[in-house]
């Protein structure tokens, strides 16, 4: 990552990487993700993601 990470950088590694990830730690297709209180994981473009992506966000 080069510079600032804001909420666009932050969704697009979560969609390159979120469920690669939990394939190969074999997690099965519904499992917890938990992101804090950064403005980035709580932007309307963040919150909206795990739901239209069937993400369970604790």
């Amino acid at each position: 990552i080069e510079g600032k990470m804001d909420a666009s950088t932050y969704i697009q590694i979560l969609e390159e990487n979120l469920r690669r990830s939990a394939r190969q730690l074999k997690m099965g297709r519904s499992f917890p993700f938990q992101h804090d209180n950064d403005p980035k994981h709580t932007a309307k473009t963040t919150t909206k993601w795990p739901k239209d992506n069937k993400v369970n966000v604790l």
